[in-house]
């Protein structure tokens, strides 16, 4: 952890705060649990909804190598899921592929069945103290050569991050992420807030009302050696638009 921390700081990331209804979502995995008897993970519809962003986009998760951008089709997104692993629970990376073309479904399958199954990265956990004793300068840059290769850094760790600390208590709340990645989104709380609403209260009715509403705090990150500000406002639009419409929960 110490070695990608001193990674993560090389990097220069730039942070966007947003705060998202997400009412309409959360009613539709309820209804979809109500008609189908399975219960969505609410992280991997907003994971669906970031791969979907990515994949109309491709330069968000683009990776420099020397002075050009290497592009990809395929959203690899590291998904923390966290694991138990000598009768400790700890945070391990799941990388769920091509996740531009699953829906909140099948992933919410993938990370139960990653939570479910045998603690990862058991081989190499079994080299660990024996990795520890090089010096931290040559781990450093062993690391540096390992990931300089964009195709081999997509297949170690994906190419986008999405971590959830909203799981552990409601509220409003953001987090501020370390990271390595071009791209990330960190789901924090869910709090219960007055919303400005389009529309009255009965349909057909224009002018505005307030209600209260189910907020989401989300953070995204974007390695600005990579991403400029202005492409970097518009995915966060078209993201927020995803997340908060629900987009594709009516399949399933």
């Amino acid at each position: 952890m110490l070695d990608w921390l001193g990674l993560m700081h090389r990097q220069h990331t730039v942070h966007s705060l947003l705060e998202l209804d997400v009412t309409e979502a959360r009613e539709a995995i309820r209804e979809h649990r109500a008609s189908t008897g399975e219960a969505l993970s609410f992280t991997a519809y907003v994971t669906s909804c970031f791969a979907r962003a990515i994949g109309e986009d491709p330069r968000m998760h683009a990776l420099r190598r020397g002075g050009e951008l290497v592009l990809f089709e395929d959203v690899d997104l590291t998904v923390l899921v966290e694991t138990d692993v000598e009768d400790a629970k700890i945070p391990m990376p799941h990388i769920v592929r091509s996740a531009n073309t699953k829906t909140a479904a099948t992933i919410t399958r993938e990370i139960r069945a990653a939570q479910a199954g045998d603690a990862p990265y058991a081989r190499s956990r079994r080299w660990l103290p024996i990795w520890l004793l090089v010096p931290g300068f040559l781990r450093a840059f062993v690391w540096a050569r390992v990931l300089a290769d964009p195709q081999r850094r997509r297949r170690l760790t994906g190419t986008g991050v999405v971590t959830a600390v909203g799981m552990f208590g409601p509220g409003v709340g953001w987090a501020i992420p370390l990271t390595i990645y071009p791209i990330s989104l960190t789901i924090g709380g869910i709090s219960r807030r007055p919303r400005v609403i389009s529309g009255g209260a009965e349909p057909g009715q224009r002018g505005e009302r307030i209600e209260p509403r189910d907020c989401l705090s989300l953070t995204l990150s974007f390695d600005h050696d990579v991403i400029d500000g202005a492409p970097a406002a518009r995915f966060a639009v078209r993201l927020t638009k995803l997340i908060e419409s629900a987009s594709g929960l009516e399949h399933g």
